[in-house]
């Protein structure tokens, strides 16, 4: 099953296109200014910048978990990342098997390696404020479809959890796995998104796929679902 991360640039929680205004030069000037020979003449120009308030969202990666990547619990009570998990787990967990990652971005470093203490299952976020630092409370939302496009895999999408990266992270997101919402919903901390480099504040989430043994796995190769977020400001 692979799950796909909503790439947008978002312009108050309208989809668009981030910008800087160029730089402009006036053509008026300082006029023309004489003095006598032994003396020195000076004029002048006017330079105006002109950068909007805007705010941007930007998210780099797509997340799978492949079951035939992975090995058959060695013990009944081998429940991460082994497929099929443990005959006596009443939950089994995944990190994801890959993480693609758009070139020139690298999410999180914290999860290298699909082992048993973790996967490779960060992916690459950030947010843009150029707006002035009284604008009110900052909103991130994320949200999940019920349901999965594609042949169903026998768990439902909220088995799908997120929590914010131990690295590369400001504060935004959960602190502990939770769940994904299938309505939008804010996501944890969100109202005091610091500022990085330009403006961009990296808030990488991880990912994991944990399923109760009420789930019944089900065949699938086409399973794919679309997880977004939406930046916005109030």
């Amino acid at each position: 099953m692979r799950l796909r991360i909503k790439r947008k640039l978002s312009l108050l929680a309208v989809t668009a296109s981030l910008f800087l205004a160029p730089l402009a030069v006036l053509a008026s000037g300082g006029g023309l200014n004489t003095a006598p020979s032994a003396g020195a003449a000076t004029s002048s120009t006017t330079v105006t910048l002109l950068i909007p308030g805007v705010i941007g969202i930007d998210v780099e990666s797509d997340v799978t978990f492949d079951m035939n990547l992975l090995s058959p619990a060695g013990a009944p009570n081998s429940c991460l990342n082994v497929f099929p998990p443990g005959s006596a787990c009443t939950n089994a967990r995944f990190t994801p098997t890959s993480t693609s990652t758009t070139a020139g971005a690298t999410p999180a470093p914290e999860f290298t390696a699909a082992t048993a203490g973790g996967g490779v299952g960060a992916i690459y976020f950030s947010l843009f404020d150029s707006t002035a630092g009284s604008v009110a409370t900052k909103h991130v939302t994320n949200v999940v479809p019920a349901a999965w496009s594609g042949t169903t895999p026998g768990v439902p999408t909220t088995d799908l959890r997120t929590q914010k990266a131990g690295s590369s992270n400001g504060g935004l997101g959960n602190t502990t796995w939770a769940a994904l919402p299938t309505t939008a919903a804010n996501m944890s901390n969100g109202g005091s998104i610091p500022a990085g480099p330009f403006n961009w504040a990296r808030e990488d989430q991880d990912f994991e796929l944990s399923v109760p043994s009420t789930d019944n796995f089900s065949a699938t190769a086409n399973a794919t679902v679309v997880v977004t977020y939406v930046f916005s400001r109030s």
